[in-house]
């Protein structure tokens, strides 16, 4: 039978089952056609090893101890712009520091000027590019 000290085994099955269950999820939200994951990572601006001049490489390779704060993990719609979502999922007080928003590519990290923010849509990006994702990096206080 089923006993508490089971899930603390050390033979790795917990860990594969978690696995296949993370991969099955991915998998099944990934056929989605409404709507893409898009994941915003958070870098300070004073974090030295990201700067415009970052290769996309060296991004990728940033551990997550480096960044700042959780991953902004959403679904967007067609329709959602950069705008839309910046005002709907980050606070007033954070927008107020985001200094430069970054789509991190395979060979490339490309700005996206806040000026353009009300007409790029991550959507068709993310449906064309799903291993892309973003980075905000916010001023100092």
């Amino acid at each position: 039978g089923y006993h508490a000290d089971d899930q603390y085994n050390n033979d790795g099955h917990d860990k594969d089952v978690i696995r296949h269950l993370r991969l099955h999820i991915d998998n099944s939200n990934f056929r989605r056609t409404d709507k893409v994951k898009v994941i915003v990572q958070f870098v300070k601006a004073n974090h030295t090893s990201f700067t415009h001049n970052t290769k996309a490489k060296a991004v990728r390779n940033i551990t997550y101890e480096k960044y700042f704060g959780f991953p902004l993990i959403i679904w967007a719609t067609k329709k959602e712009t950069w705008k839309n979502i910046i005002d709907k999922y980050i606070t007033a007080n954070v927008r107020s520091h985001i200094s430069y928003l970054y789509r991190i590519m395979e060979e490339e990290v490309r700005s996206i000027a806040e000026t353009q923010w009300q007409y790029t849509k991550p959507f068709n990006t993310m449906r064309k590019h799903p291993n892309d994702f973003f980075v905000i990096k916010l001023r100092p206080d």
